[in-house]
């Protein structure tokens, strides 16, 4: 597993994702965003911590914008397929791709999704 961690807007939505770190687990992931709050001169409160530990992201946090983690499996086969992700509250969106029929390690896997998350924005912008 791999874990892509967001900056978003008040709404997290799709479009404003700005990724600011990969965490090999939630620990880190949840870490990744307390240093992303210090950075803006913000505190992860108790609120914020129970949120990003059951539904990956804050709600209300006291930093510009929200914070959320998303959670990705590696070393999977993929062929024409669709990459999945649902966020803590169950939305889901998909990115169908074509992807070479072998075995990705994670180094391989973060380049990927790093290229499509981009990939979205760009047309999001368009």
């Amino acid at each position: 597993m791999v874990y892509l961690v967001f900056k978003t807007d008040n709404w997290h939505t799709y479009s404003s994702r700005e990724i600011i770190g990969v965490a090999t687990n939630t620990n880190m992931a949840i870490e990744i965003c307390k240093e992303q709050a210090l950075f803006n001169n913000a505190k992860i409160s108790e609120d914020d911590m129970y949120n990003l530990e059951n539904i990956q992201q804050t709600q209300g946090y006291g930093g510009e914008g929200e914070l959320q983690f998303v959670e990705y499996e590696t070393d999977v086969f993929f062929k024409d397929s669709q990459i999945n992700e649902t966020n803590g509250l169950g939305t889901s969106y998909t990115v169908q791709k074509s992807v070479p029929q072998s075995r990705l390690n994670e180094f391989e896997f973060k380049k990927f999704i790093k290229k499509e998350v981009l990939s979205l924005k760009k047309q999001d912008k368009s």
